[in-house]
């Protein structure tokens, strides 16, 4: 093993001495390490085998199923001493009779000038199992220089846990986030969207991307879209909360990316992307043969797969909507189920938890894009800001230019979904998909993206979708694969393909265009009463939530006068309308 650069070696040195591991172990990239990891996870019952080989399950415990928003803190001038106090006392011999891991990954393709190094310590081989799923290794990086400077590092520690193997005092759940030393604390929690640098590296490489005018750091997927019958690939950007279609609208298409990309300004102004993960941590609920079949056939394939929070009954995994009938009985993430269980009040207990996930290497899937690894990433034609709206957006809109598009991000309105703690099926202004993550202010963070359009020789096309606009009845006015039409119209805009409809709210498909796309792509018919139902400009509800959204923009600081402009002038169409 190579010897760690300094700056290195004295982290892991402050933490072993904080924490009182029992014993330190360095990871390298070799397979042999990522085989220990693997089966050190099983052996400490982290994970369970499934009948298929390969496959495992983990469960986190009953409160710690979502990203515990309330529980993230930034740490900045004013309450720094505080948290860092509070952060030293919750470590101290946090990883007594434990195991201390160390493990090294790129954040992004590992030859890019723009990957960030990274390195995580934990207690949780589970973690780490993870983490090698979901990044490309990175511990060559750390081994170039001994002078290196430049990286992001995490600590995580699972805490005491039960006798169910969940971490117990989850009311000392922390997860401190800091800037300034480019570093993530996070404690007694284990949903990987807490407790690994998933997420925690995101916020971070937000705050660095706000002081780089050609860099972006997006909560987007990534995908390239090919139109029938002509050999070109056009590759698209889409923003949106979890649980509003992005990763089922990635995997229809050629996909580099499911969830964080890295966007800059190249040589000649071309904007290009490229995923900052090289694996896959999805949502299962939903997940069908038919609705996802290229999902479903590498979770049936006897590949590496961690299976989280689902039920488990004589080795087979089970999700919430999976098209299939639930045993009688198995064991899930709150303990053993039964059918028609009840809770405390009287209501039935769902079997699985509705952010159950799969961890896996996108190289799993079938439709993973020949560049996922190219170094400078791929062109983007598009971006596409995605929403969970049952009664105002239609399901396609094309901004008219850059500033009306950041608008739309702007403006993001989504439904809370089982992802996040807390209460669903709430209206949140989520803008540009980025709320949870972000630690610049609002204001500093949407001029950003202003000026970012303004250095571009042809900025991409910008468009918003909504997979969930519903009836008066509540019953939804698209079915799941309808996205593919919107995409094909929406590559076809790029390329001058087809015309469009000048709206208050942007520019929206003909008829006559959806219905032979709809024949072509889906052979499905498309009538009028629906195209008109779906595509109807609903003025009221449009106008109201420009209102609700003037009040947001009102109560934050440095909010850039696009923002206020956009308003008035959507006002007005839609007032004339």
């Amino acid at each position: 093993m190579d010897i760690l650069p300094p700056a290195i070696s004295s982290i892991i040195d402050h933490y072993s001495k904080l924490c009182h591991p029992a014993k330190i172990t360095i990871l390298t990239d070799s397979s042999a390490d990522k085989e220990y990891i693997k089966n050190k996870a099983l052996e400490l019952g982290e994970e369970k085998p499934l009948l298929i080989p390969g496959h495992t399950y983990h469960f986190d415990g009953p409160n710690d199923q979502g990203r515990a928003v309330k529980d993230t803190i930034i740490l900045n001038e004013s309450n720094r001493a505080q948290y860092l106090a509070e952060a030293q006392t919750l470590l101290s011999s946090i990883m007594k009779d434990k195991e201390m891991f160390v493990a090294f990954y790129s954040w992004g393709p590992p030859d890019s000038p723009l990957s960030i190094p990274i390195m995580q310590i934990s207690d949780s081989a589970y973690l780490i199992d993870t983490a090698n799923r979901l990044y490309r290794p990175g511990y060559k990086l750390f081994n170039k220089s001994n002078n290196i400077k430049d990286f992001f590092h995490f600590i995580h520690s699972s805490g005491e846990l039960t006798n169910t193997g969940a971490s117990a005092n989850i009311d000392k759940r922390r997860i401190f986030i800091d800037p300034a030393e480019k570093r993530a604390i996070s404690i007694n929690n284990q949903y990987a969207g807490n407790s690994s640098f998933k997420k925690l590296a995101f916020r971070l490489s937000i705050f660095d991307s706000l002081h780089d005018p050609n860099r972006l750091s997006e909560h987007m997927a990534l995908f390239g879209v090919k139109p029938q019958e002509k050999s070109r690939m056009t590759y698209f950007c889409l923003a949106a909360r979890s649980g509003c279609g992005k990763t089922s609208s990635a995997m229809l298409h050629s996909l580099v990316g499911d969830d964080i990309t890295t966007l800059y300004i190249d040589r000649v102004g071309q904007v290009r992307g490229f995923n900052v993960e090289d694996g896959f941590f999805g949502i299962l609920d939903g997940v069908t043969a038919k609705s996802d079949p290229l999902i479903w056939k590498a979770l049936s394939n006897p590949d590496e797969v961690i299976f989280s929070n689902i039920l488990v009954s004589n080795g087979k995994p089970y999700w919430l909507n999976m098209g299939a009938e639930f045993p009688a009985e198995g064991e899930t993430y709150f303990g053993s189920w039964t059918k028609g269980q009840l809770n405390k009040e009287g209501k039935i207990i769902s079997p699985a938890h509705g952010n159950a996930r799969c961890t896996m290497k996108l190289t799993n899937l079938s439709n993973v894009d020949p560049h996922l690894h190219d170094k400078e990433g791929v062109p983007i034609s598009g971006i596409v800001y995605a929403v969970r709206d049952p009664d105002t957006t239609p399901p396609v809109v094309q901004s008219r230019n850059w500033y009306e598009g950041v608008f739309m991000g702007a403006s993001l309105e989504s439904e809370t979904t089982a992802t996040t703690i807390g209460k669903q099926g709430e209206r949140v202004h989520d803008p540009i998909a980025i709320t949870d993550f972000l630690i610049p202010p609002l204001g500093d963070y949407l001029s950003k993206h202003f000026a970012f359009g303004k250095s571009l020789v042809k900025p991409p096309q910008v468009f918003s979708v909504n997979y969930f606009l519903k009836d008066k009845n509540g019953n939804f006015l698209n079915d799941k694969l309808d996205k593919k039409v919107w995409f094909q119209w929406m590559e076809g805009r790029i390329h001058g393909d087809f015309a469009a409809l000048d709206t208050p709210i942007g520019l929206t498909p003909r008829y006559e265009d959806l219905r032979k796309l709809f024949k072509s792509v889906l052979n499905k018919e498309y009538n009028k009463k629906d195209y008109e139902e779906q595509f109807a400009i609903r003025t009221s509800q449009l106008l109201a939530k420009l209102d609700r959204i003037e009040q947001i923009y009102k109560t934050q600081q440095n909010i850039p006068s696009e923002i206020f402009e956009q308003i008035t002038v959507q006002r007005k169409r839609l007032q004339s309308h």
